[in-house]
């Protein structure tokens, strides 16, 4: 049964395809909420507030007043709050690692101030019901406040970190330490004992309910007392960290786990790095070390459908550039054909991919047959967090993928619900696989994200596609044409003609990697006329020097009709090797015009404008700079415009007085967002425009 459509952002393809050979437990929806910060601690007021503490290079404070939807930036970049708590006046608490400290904010995390200025680092931080802070450190200390953070006490109850500390409704306080131990004090830090004690694992998480009923965590063993402490319940299990309980009794635990029998047993639920939770309602917000997600039980996510669509006769075409190495390559995968066995229908991949394949409609899951088995390449059903074992194709070599949140992908002058997926062999290097509904492999990259930054490396994109279904055939492509740099010549004063020109293209390509002109053939096209008669000429193939995007081309005028008053019009053609052809054509519409005219120097013949144009942008897409021609007849005022899509001037790339002659400008849009553009040549009473897409 398919769900309904949600609005989230994604992509996919890759040159190595993968397959499940393992059931996953199906995780929560969550959706992504904020930017990919590692989320230290998070709370919700009860006001409508929700805040997190979070750090990407900078440490800052964040709040949302509309469940999560958008978020304000709080502090300097340098307000590091491992743990966060609220008092019942609104007072909000922040424990300080590691530069140490209790920071205090009343204007719900506009400013702090730091009420403990020492370098005792804080671990765990909660206020009890009788408003007193108190905060766990890193050599064992507790440190307590009775009246507002204006004065501070200390007890050193443990030797090593308190991981976790909270208060019941009695204002008794426990706290659980690194090496195995809890404490309690129900005198309010006059005398503390020792209530619990392993020799092995850390307690990092304590929580209460309003039975008093305390529930901790160690590890792989959840420890439970009914009676303040003073006996222990162990119940083993899966190995947990931290510990949250909300209004309905369902318990939470990181990384990503859920239980909803009083810790008896644990499911993980996603997302897999969630470490602090939060509640509102029936909301459960997760901080990850991706951001903050948001689970919503009534929210039913879209699922889509053929994700990866199979029928005889169906290719791809895509196009890989490595940006480290600066090679590329162009590949084709294809549908060769097809077979049943028990029923269901196969399909085999040639080309990049060299394996029988099955889309299950019903599951929603691509399959890939191999040693007469079927074993999941995608489960499309799976919600981000969840992970993957798979099986990759050719190869067949075992690993585990994640599940990203799902996105749509603007290709193919259409924009496409996509499902995502991640896989990192280790250290900082991954790559990100994407497929998109009614399309197939999309894209993918392989990036490096470590002490050096972000950075993409390659780039896989589909470039071309020819899909059939029930319908007929569709064809699909980027629309990125030959690029064909000639200099016209309109006024000659002899009959041989010999030019030499270039025609480029963004998929041609002369590197390490091997040696691909992507154009197919460069072909000029004419005819004579005059005002009576017209006679077409047999096109003329231009000739290639080999690994190279040079061309040359020979032709002899006919002198009889060139001397009476006939003009050779002319044409230069070029298609690439698309499997959907894309051409294009100087000039972009019509025909130039050649006279002979025996007395006219050199010169004039050399630089002869004969009227204004404006040529389309190359490359295009582009990413960050693309350059752009034109032709100005006569001399005149010249503006040459960038607008977004709303018409607003965003560069003014000429804005002067030219000659007449024939131009290029160079465009650098690496301040501007991806997206469409247009450019506007003016001069006299010449205007054109034309539109460009800048892709990041």
């Amino acid at each position: 049964m398919k769900i309904l459509k949600y609005n989230f952002l994604l992509l996919l393809l890759s040159v190595i395809y993968t397959i499940t050979i393992s059931i996953q437990a199906q995780t929560l929806y969550w959706q992504p909420l904020t930017q990919a910060y590692y989320i230290y601690d998070m709370l919700y007021d009860g006001q409508q507030n929700l805040y997190y503490s979070g750090a990407s290079g900078d440490y800052y404070f964040f709040r949302s007043t509309d469940l999560g939807m958008t978020w304000t930036r709080f502090g300097n970049g340098n307000l590091r709050l491992y743990r966060i708590a609220i008092d019942s006046s609104g007072v909000l608490w922040g424990g300080c690692d590691p530069n140490g400290g209790v920071y205090k904010s009343t204007n719900q995390g506009e400013t702090w101030t730091n009420t403990l200025p020492t370098n005792e680092r804080i671990f765990s931080i909660t206020v009890s019901p009788n408003n007193w802070i108190w905060a766990g450190t890193y050599d064992g200390k507790v440190v307590y406040s009775s009246d507002h953070g204006n004065t501070w006490e200390r007890d050193t109850i443990a030797t090593d970190i308190l991981w976790s500390i909270t208060s019941n409704n009695s204002n008794h306080v426990f706290a659980g330490s690194g090496n195995g131990k809890i404490y309690r004090t129900t005198n309010l830090g006059a005398s503390w004992e020792l209530v619990y004690s392993y020799q092995y694992f850390s307690i990092q998480g304590i929580v209460i309910d309003d039975s008093n009923v305390i529930y901790a965590n160690r590890y792989n063993v959840r420890l439970i007392s009914s009676d303040n402490g003073n006996t222990w319940t162990t119940i083993g299990g899966s190995s947990l960290e931290s510990l949250y309980l909300d209004k309905y009794h369902n318990f939470y635990a990181g990384p990503g786990h859920r239980s909803l029998d009083n810790c008896n047993t644990w499911v993980g639920v996603g997302p897999g790095s969630a470490q602090p939770y939060a509640f509102i309602d029936s909301l459960v917000f997760a901080g990850t070390s991706n951001g903050v997600f948001l689970y919503d039980p009534s929210y039913q996510p879209y699922i889509g459908d053929n994700y990866f669509p199979l029928a005889l006769g169906n290719k791809w075409q895509f196009n890989l550039h490595c940006e480290y190495q600066n090679t590329s390559s162009n590949t084709i995968c294809y549908v060769e054909r097809d077979t049943s066995i028990s029923d269901k229908k196969y399909y085999l991949l040639q080309g990049t991919i060299d394996d029988w394949v099955r889309y299950d409609h019903e599951e929603d899951k691509l399959f890939v047959r191999w040693n007469d088995s079927d074993y999941v390449n995608m489960d499309y059903t799976l919600n981000a967090a969840s992970s993957l074992t798979q099986l990759t194709f050719n190869t067949h070599e075992l690993r585990t993928v994640h599940i990203q949140a799902p996105t749509y992908l603007s290709i193919f002058d259409s924009t496409y619900h996509t499902k995502h997926y991640y896989y990192s062999p280790g250290m900082y290097f991954g790559s990100s696989y994407y497929h998109s509904e009614s399309l197939g492999a999309t894209k993918s990259t392989f990036s490096q994200d470590g002490p050096g930054g972000f950075h993409e490396y390659c780039l896989t994109k589909m470039i071309r596609a020819i899909l059939y279904d029930s319908s007929g055939v569709k064809y699909y492509t980027d629309h990125v044409k030959p690029i064909i740099n000639f200099q016209p010549v309109f006024i000659t004063n002899e009959f041989e003609l010999d030019w030499n020109f270039t025609v480029d293209h963004q998929y041609t390509h002369f590197d390490s990697n091997g040696n691909e002109n992507f154009v197919d053939s460069v072909i000029m096209y004419s005819y004579y006329s005059n005002v009576d008669s017209t006679f077409t000429n047999l096109p003329v193939l231009a000739e290639n020097t080999p690994n190279t995007i040079n061309y040359s081309l020979s032709y002899l005028l006919d002198s009889t009709l060139m001397k009476n008053h006939f003009g050779f019009y002319y044409k230069i053609y070029a298609v690439d090797k698309g499997i959907v052809p894309e051409h294009s054509t100087k000039p972009d519409t019509g025909y130039y015009k050649l006279d002979y005219d025996p007395t006219v120097s050199v010169e004039i013949v050399d630089n002869k404008v004969s009227d204004y144009s404006l040529e389309q942008n190359y490359p295009n897409p582009f990413n960050p700079v693309t350059n752009i021609e034109y032709s100005v007849k006569e001399e005149g005022d010249v503006e040459l415009y960038i607008y977004d899509v709303l018409g607003k001037v965003v560069v003014k790339l000429v804005d002067e007085m030219k000659q007449a002659g024939n131009y290029s400008s160079q465009f650098d849009a690496s301040n501007l967002s991806s997206g469409i553009y247009f450019y506007t040549l003016r001069v006299n009473d010449f205007v054109a425009t034309k539109k460009m897409l800048l892709i990041k």
